[in-house]
């Protein structure tokens, strides 16, 4: 008898996963955590930029609480090679990089809410073109100017907590120091 109760709970439990989870993937996210992309053949606005998509109502549950505010998905602008995928608008912005452009980008390296990422003043922002995998195993987005960003969590030395850090390398012209036609 314990058996039988046993499986429909588990038929149960389905029901409700398949209901409330039914437009995402079987792990309920896509790459870096996000939500899966629109296909090409959704319908809606999803094809202007800045538009935001919502997520499917269900007719299953029509409770007002439920049903009052649709959960808003992030919209992608494009995706560039290695199938990063830049945003034009997030539901959460503090949960991702807010680029000088306007766009958005998942931060790197498991972080979940990054620090803020400081373009310097004096240098055109440069757009993500891909990323790649230094030799300490930190993944960089690479930038067409060349120069690199990434983010990730580190110790900090009074608090001794971990803290999320966004660091932008901009590649310089190198400055001669000493030698031939220097003035000492």
């Amino acid at each position: 008898m314990a058996r039988k109760w046993f499986g429909v709970l588990v038929v149960v439990l389905a029901a409700f996963a398949a209901v409330y989870l039914g437009p995402w993937d079987a792990e309920g996210k896509g790459e870096e955590g996000l939500p899966k992309a629109p296909s090409a053949g959704t319908s809606g606005d999803s094809g202007r930029e800045g538009a935001t998509e919502s997520l499917p109502k269900t007719s299953r549950n029509s409770s007002p609480a439920a049903t009052s505010k649709p959960r808003e998905r992030p919209l992608v602008s494009k995706v560039v090679p290695g199938g990063i995928r830049v945003f034009s608008k997030v539901p959460k912005p503090e949960r991702y990089l807010n680029l000088p452009d306007g766009t958005f980008v998942a931060p790197l390296n498991g972080v979940q809410e990054p620090a803020p990422f400081l373009w310097p003043k004096n240098i055109p922002f440069a757009p993500i073109i891909g990323k790649e995998l230094d030799d300490h195993g930190r993944w960089w987005y690479l930038h067409k100017d060349g120069s690199k960003s990434t983010t990730y969590m580190a110790m900090h030395p009074q608090t001794g907590k971990l803290d999320a850090r966004t660091d932008i390398a901009n590649p310089r012209t190198p400055i001669r120091v000493g030698g031939e036609g220097s003035s000492k």
